[in-house]
């Protein structure tokens, strides 16, 4: 009986750091699959469990920014419970903690003014006149332990869209400090 109940214990708390969220948007966009592959691979690698996967507390959101250029892909995971913040980085040779020099509210305030949290997936803008296959790609995931959302932008230095604008200098205002 004793045994029983500390399985039945030990599954409650385990169980909710796999459950992904109620609703999840996830674009039906040739992107998504390409772009998952290395994202499992290097959370695997920081030792994170995929954002989609995980059952986040009300009072708690994870952003993590993925950055795909020249080299290696890279990794920027923020999340805030409550007014408790925690900034890692990943470049798939390593985990660290980091922290911007203006503080994580104004961080925040800067990139949620930008559209972190809103920005639509590239894939519904109007179609992209790019031609190159060459640049760099984003892609942002977001879970308030109610959705769990994810959007790309790729090639956004060749594009007119004023999102790809914002995705630039939310990339930059994040980049800016979690690379140093």
């Amino acid at each position: 009986m004793r045994s029983s109940v500390i399985l039945i214990v030990s599954l409650a708390m385990i169980t909710p750091v796999f459950a992904a969220p109620p609703e999840l948007e996830i674009p039906q966009a040739a992107w998504e699959p390409i772009f998952f592959h290395p994202i499992n691979w290097l959370s695997e690698k920081a030792g994170w469990t995929p954002l989609r996967q995980m059952d986040i507390p009300n009072d708690a959101i994870e952003v993590r920014v993925w950055w795909f250029g020249p080299l290696v892909p890279e990794g920027l995971r923020l999340r805030r419970a409550g007014d408790q913040w925690l900034g890692l980085y990943t470049d798939g040779f390593g985990v660290r903690e980091v922290h911007p020099e203006t503080g994580w509210n104004a961080l925040w305030k800067r990139v949620e003014a930008l559209g972190i949290l809103t920005l639509p997936d590239s894939s519904t803008l109007p179609p992209s006149k790019v031609i190159s296959h060459d640049g760099i790609a984003y892609v942002v995931e977001i879970n308030d332990g109610k959705r769990y959302r994810t959007y790309c932008y790729a090639n956004t230095e060749y594009e007119t869209w004023p999102e790809a604008q914002k995705i630039i200098e939310i990339v930059k205002t994040l980049y800016g400090f979690g690379r140093e």
